[in-house]
């Protein structure tokens, strides 16, 4: 008797976890990865920094209040950097000039922006604008839905 109970149970247990689109299931958050290219040319100078923003349907209101939006920088030796990415440079022989570049990431619905800086924007006098240049990134950004 307990053996048929066992397989009545079991049965049941497995009639049960069938769906209407199949055996598919979902257990926790869903992920998605976004690959952005942000090319010298597309970065604009805000009056503090460069900023370059992108839209991203990804980012829905639902990642907004209950999910995350972590990005990343990626390099062409395949490493990657977390944000925010900070990293120090030294430039020059006798008299080296030493700065810092940053770079972060903000996200609303439907967008994100990425902002590059320097601790020490070279200013040249010939100019009214700064010469630092952020050059040719690559970001990796990953989504998580809430579930």
């Amino acid at each position: 008797m307990r053996r048929i109970l066992f397989l009545l149970v079991a049965a049941l247990f497995f009639v049960g976890c069938s769906n209407d689109e199949g055996d598919i299931y979902e257990y926790g958050p869903i992920v998605r990865v976004v690959n952005l290219d942000a090319p010298w040319s597309d970065w604009r100078f805000n009056g503090n920094e460069y900023e370059i923003a992108f839209d991203m349907p990804e980012i829905t209101s639902a990642v907004c209040n209950s999910g995350s939006v972590v990005a990343w920088v990626v390099f062409d030796d395949g490493y990657q950097g977390e944000m925010p990415y900070v990293r120090h440079y030294t430039e020059g022989g006798v008299d080296p000039v030493y700065w810092t570049q940053t770079i972060n990431s903000a996200f609303r619905e439907g967008s994100m922006i990425f902002y590059a800086a320097s601790s020490d924007f070279f200013y040249d006098p010939d100019n009214d604008y700064e010469t630092y240049e952020p050059g040719d990134w690559r970001f990796r950004v990953v989504i998580t839905e809430p579930y």
